[in-house]
């Protein structure tokens, strides 16, 4: 069975990326989560559909895929939960952690339940032909049911704007940086190269699109975080925190050192290269594990915390508020 999700696990990677930002996610991701639950519901309406129809075709099958359907239908009451409360992170989390994890041994279970007919089944070769066939059928029927029963590109726009409305909040963000008198310019030069390789291409083609096929492969074309399985992913929210703390770190090192600080500013230089070493490595066209992703932000919140530490040694020193 086709195990890929859109909305859903995409979402998941917004959450993943950017859970560990200064700026959180605006309101438009509330739309975002919405999206994620339609998403969510129309795969485990085709999922439980396709399994109880092997279930009436094929009833030695019954103990096998029963308990998965109960699992989905747990799944769906959890999920609905999170989306009702707002719960955005501990929706991303499910969804990845146990989720994607059933869907998979969903389409296990079916195998492993098609090829243990020769053994368990009891049925005529004649009997088992019909019922390959009326599954055959039944699939194909779900089939065209899931793919007209998430509007995908509704949910794509959804996305050009969570785009739009994040590199908006980052270039405020180097705004306001310049505005205190900290050179910004390489983070106004990051959100301009995410519209250039991100924003505005998937607007382009998302304008162009002539069928829903177009529309399904652009899910997975542009990530201004990540997500995108063979597609950019141009990893927004690590790439400003690490440029953004290495900017802070310029403007305070030289009164750091001064005042005796400098092993505190090497510390946290240090958690700065390794999470640019780390964002370096990863390619553009391929995601990377979420481990990857936490490593990096363990040590951008080192590297944020030292700053806030010599931010306060500076300001006590100068006799500050």
């Amino acid at each position: 069975m086709d195990n890929r999700l859109i909305a859903t696990v995409l979402f998941a990677s917004f959450l993943v990326s950017i859970s560990g930002a200064a700026s959180p996610p605006g309101d438009d991701m509330n739309a975002l989560l919405n999206s994620a639950q339609i998403d969510m519901q129309c795969r485990i309406s085709f999922e439980t559909g396709f399994m109880n129809a092997v279930i009436d075709a094929l009833p030695f099958t019954d103990s096998l895929l029963n308990p998965r359907i109960d699992e989905l239908q747990s799944d769906e009451s959890k999920l609905n939960q999170y989306s009702n409360q707002g719960d955005a992170k501990n929706y991303s989390m499910y969804l990845q952690e146990t989720f994607s994890k059933h869907l998979k041994q969903n389409g296990d279970a079916v195998k492993s339940g098609f090829e243990s007919m020769k053994n368990e089944s009891g049925m005529s070769q004649n009997e088992t032909k019909d019922a390959m066939e009326s599954l055959a059928e039944t699939y194909k029927s779900l089939r065209e049911d899931l793919e007209t029963c998430f509007d995908v590109e509704e949910y794509l726009n959804l996305v050009i704007s969570h785009y739009d409305d994040s590199l908006n909040r980052y270039q405020s963000r180097a705004q306001n940086l310049s505005e205190r008198g900290i050179n910004s310019s390489n983070l106004l030069g990051l959100v301009e190269d995410a519209r250039s390789d991100v924003l505005i291409p998937m607007q382009n083609d998302l304008s162009s699109a002539e069928n829903s096929s177009e529309l399904r492969m652009l899910s997975n074309k542009y990530c201004l975080y990540g997500g995108c399985g063979n597609g950019t992913n141009f990893h927004m929210a690590e790439k400003f925190e690490t440029m953004r703390l290495g900017n802070l770190m310029a403007a305070m090192a030289p009164e750091a050192n001064r005042i005796g600080l400098g092993s505190n500013v090497s510390s946290v230089w240090s958690s700065l290269d390794a999470a640019k070493t780390e964002i370096n490595s990863w390619e553009t066209d391929k995601d990377v594990s979420q481990d990857d992703v936490k490593a990096v932000w363990t040590n951008i919140h080192s590297a944020a915390k030292g700053s806030h530490d010599i931010f306060i040694a500076l300001n006590s020193s100068t006799g500050g508020d």
